[in-house]
C-alpha cells in the first residue's frame, strides 16, 4: 500500500492552452520536462527529511517519476485532447534499470507507524540471513540447533513520523511556484521544436 499527496496547479490555462495548439507528442515531451524539473527542485530537501536508517536505502530510493499520457475523453475540457504529464516524487519501490532493488519498502511504516504485534505461536523469528544484513539485530541473536536467529515475544508499536506529510506541506507551494514560473519557457521551447520541424518538413519537399 502506497500514500500519496496530489497537487492541481491553476493560473496557468493561457500557457496549457498554448501547448494545445502543438502535437501531442511534443505535448508530453515538454510538460513532462516541466513537470520534471519542478518536482527535482525539491528531491534534496526530501532526501534531508528522511531518516538514513541503518543502511541509507530509504533515503536512497527517493526520486521522481514522469508518467506522460493522453487526455481521456472523460477528463476533456473545452479545449479537447492533448496531453498531460505528472510528476510522482517520493520513494521508489521494485526493481532499478539494473536490476537491483530500491530500498523505499519502508516508507510506509516509517510515515503512518505500526501497532503492537504479538505471534500466533510462541514467538516471532527472524532469520539468519537477517541478522547478518541488519546490525542492530545483532546483539539479539541467539544459538539455536539450526544456527542464529532472533526470537520475539512481542514487536512494540511505533509512531509515525509524518516524515513525508511534513515535507509535503512546505515542498509543494515551492514546486508550484518554480513550476508557474518555468512553464513558459517550455512552450516556448516546444513551439520552437515545432518550427524546426515545420521546416524540416518544407525543404524536404521542394
Amino acid at each position: 500500500m502506497a500514500f500519496q499527496i496530489g497537487a492541481d496547479i491553476e493560473g496557468v490555462e493561457s500557457v496549457l492552452a498554448g501547448f494545445k495548439q502543438l502535437s501531442i507528442g511534443l505535448q508530453k515531451k515538454y510538460l513532462g520536462a516541466a513537470v520534471g524539473a519542478a518536482a527535482r527542485s525539491e528531491l534534496a530537501s526530501l532526501k534531508a527529511a528522511t531518516p538514513r536508517g541503518p543502511n541509507g536505502n530509504l533515503r536512497r530510493s527517493v526520486g521522481v517519476k514522469i508518467e506522460k499520457t493522453i487526455v481521456k475523453p472523460w477528463e476533456m475540457t473545452s479545449a479537447g485532447k492533448g496531453g498531460k504529464a505528472v510528476a510522482r516524487i517520493g520513494y521508489r519501490r521494485g526493481k532499478t534499470q539494473k536490476g537491483k532493488q530500491h530500498g523505499g519498502n519502508a516508507a510506509w511504516w516509517l510515515e503512518e507507524g505500526v501497532k503492537e504485534r504479538t505471534p500466533n505461536g510462541r514467538a516471532f523469528k527472524i532469520a539468519l540471513n537477517s541478522t547478518r544484513k541488519y546490525a542492530y539485530l545483532k546483539p539479539l541473536a541467539v544459538q539455536t540447533l539450526s544456527g542464529n536467529a532472533v526470537f520475539l515475544s512481542r514487536i512494540r508499536a511505533v509512531r509515525g513520523k509524518g516524515m513525508f506529510r511534513g515535507w509535503a506541506a512546505a515542498a509543494l507551494p515551492a514546486i508550484e511556484r518554480r513550476l508557474k514560473s518555468s512553464l513558459g519557457g517550455f512552450l516556448n521551447k516546444a513551439r520552437d521544436e515545432a518550427a524546426r520541424r515545420a521546416a524540416r518538413r518544407s525543404g524536404s519537399r521542394r
